[in-house]
């Protein structure tokens, strides 16, 4: 079986991208469960031919799954790790070392974020990294998505507000709902950031259908607000644009759209090769996701 290429882990930088790239390794080989299962009770000597294929196919799971980890790491680090006898101890050890950053740290890095004044998809984009930075610092959605009305666009956060009620409480999904809607409209960055404090100055063109330049920013911001907490949700969510053939396409929904447990083969492997197209960039809003549908459906939103 032809593998691909990890690059080799010497350092903390690169240990998402290394963590996401092996475990991705492992369920292709379907040895996985080395990392977290432990040894079966005893060493098979003396026991039923049952209970001494399963310590027999475990032993050479773990051996296997401890290699390949072990293969990726970096001269400098790994007479470090090569004393670990398992391939779960050896995993614990390196998450020990470089998964350590705090949700005090997180929480700070949600307090100090703030919007920077682009168009429509880098806007869905800064929304996707804020949340995740919400979710590290382990806040409630709610709090996530209170704390975010008070830094997005006017025309987004007063909406989002606005829509908020008893029938409909203040969460991340209201604020998806409203930005992708705001952005499908076409407005423009210069309309985008407007805000009713800036009084009356003259704008050539709109953001929605039917306002005419003389009339104030003001007025349009609420004119659009109206708009878009009225208007019906988007259509639903996207196929993944390689699923051309049947076989696929039914394999790619019974993954991505159904809710799967964390770990389960198909939904890890689909989960890993998702993962493995992202930026560097990209990568740390989303690998926080711990099944394909629940990493596909933020990818979705942020995509208009």
């Amino acid at each position: 079986m032809a593998l691909f290429t990890i690059k080799q882990l010497d350092g903390p930088g690169d240990y998402l991208r290394w963590k996401e790239s092996v475990l991705l390794r492992v369920h292709t080989l379907g040895v996985a469960r080395a990392l977290s299962e432990p040894r079966p009770a005893g060493d098979g000597a003396g026991e039923d031919g049952v209970a001494q294929e399963a310590a027999r196919k475990w032993a050479r799971e773990d051996a296997v799954c401890r290699g390949h980890v072990l293969t990726t790491l970096s001269d400098r680090l790994l007479p470090d790790y090569a004393r670990y006898a398992t391939a779960a101890d050896l995993w614990r050890a390196l998450a020990r070392t470089y998964d350590v950053e705090a949700p005090r740290a997180w929480r700070d890095r949600f307090d100090a974020f703030e919007f920077d004044e682009g168009a429509g998809d880098v806007l869905l984009e800064q929304i996707a990294h804020a949340e995740a930075l919400g979710v590290a610092a382990k806040l409630p959605d709610d709090r996530v998505a209170d704390a975010l009305c008070g830094k997005l666009p006017e025309v987004v956060g007063a909406a989002v507000i606005i829509r908020s009620g008893p029938d409909n409480e203040m969460g991340m999904s209201l604020v998806w709902d409203v930005a992708r809607r705001v952005v499908a409209s076409g407005i423009g960055p210069e309309h985008l950031w407007k805000t009713a404090a800036m009084g009356d100055e003259d704008q050539e063109g709109s953001y929605f259908d039917g306002q005419k330049p003389e009339q104030n920013t003001g007025r349009r911001n609420r004119e659009a607000l109206e708009l878009v907490a009225s208007s019906p949700r988007l259509p639903g969510l996207l196929h993944l644009q390689s699923a051309k053939n049947a076989e696929r396409e039914i394999w790619t929904q019974r993954v991505l759209f159904e809710d799967r447990p964390a770990g389960d083969g198909d939904d890890a492997l689909c989960r890993g090769h998702i993962l493995a197209t992202l930026s560097d960039r990209l990568l740390p809003d989303y690998a926080r996701y711990a099944t394909a549908a629940e990493l596909w459906r933020p990818l979705q939103l942020a995509e208009y």
